[in-house]
């Protein structure tokens, strides 16, 4: 199965068009508790930070969930496409 959508969700995540609103989320991603936003944002501007100062290699290190090994310029597609979505979502 994974490798029937492989190409399909590789346009999705690294393609042009920005992600749809609504799109179904994985079960695992879903926070269904109580969080603190000031933690949150910390573990965001944390998580970005890490990501931008490790550079090209360390990017291409690191194997995409769906997509396996990808190119640092992918890397940076999919975190900007992610993270554009879900501040339009939150209307920030």
């Amino acid at each position: 199965m994974k490798l029937f959508l492989k190409p399909m969700m590789r346009s999705v995540i690294i393609g042009p068009k920005a992600y749809k609103r609504n799109a179904p989320t994985a079960p695992y991603f879903k926070a269904v508790d109580v969080h603190d936003f000031e933690l949150e944002k910390q573990r965001l501007l944390n998580n970005v930070s890490q990501y931008s100062t490790g550079g090209k290699e360390k990017a291409e290190c690191i194997n995409h969930a769906w997509l396996g090994k990808l190119r640092s310029t992918e890397w940076s597609w999919a975190m900007y496409k992610h993270l554009d979505h879900h501040l339009k979502q939150f209307g920030v």
